[in-house]
């Protein structure tokens, strides 16, 4: 498990981490977003401002470099949605997420790029809850 390095507001402290996006973590014992800086450890953005239990789940926009996270506020029963600012740590709240459902994982959608010249074949089956796609080049 890695610690907050010497000098960091919260060196010293045992870190819970729990959500990952990128090289940012979620800390829900200290209620604080961090960097992850490979070997030399765990550095501390700022208070998330905002306690929240382990369920949960962060990911990064790749095109505008935004934050969202899926997040258990600590005391309620499902998960909201925020937005992490990366330069304080901060939490904001976009919105409740519908169906008292707590969400565990979730992934932005990468940005789109063409794909030319390959035959594509995909097989659905109405009872499957995933897809099975296959690209080929023609």
């Amino acid at each position: 498990m890695p610690s907050f390095v010497a000098g960091d507001v919260n060196f010293g402290a045992t870190p819970h981490l729990v959500h990952l996006a990128d090289r940012y973590v979620i800390d829900t014992a200290l209620d604080v977003l961090a960097t992850l800086r490979g070997h030399d450890g765990l550095t501390t953005v700022g208070s998330l401002e905002v306690g929240f239990s382990d369920h949960g789940a962060m990911d990064i926009d790749p095109r505008s470099g935004i934050a969202n996270a899926a997040l258990q506020p600590a005391g309620q029963l499902e998960s909201t949605l925020y937005a992490i600012n990366l330069q304080s740590g901060a939490a904001t709240v976009i919105g409740p997420i519908g169906g008292g459902i707590l969400i565990s994982s979730m992934a932005i959608e990468p940005p789109v790029r063409p794909v030319t010249e390959l035959a594509s074949t995909m097989l659905l089956s109405p009872a499957a809850r995933y897809a099975h796609v296959s690209l080929e080049r023609a």
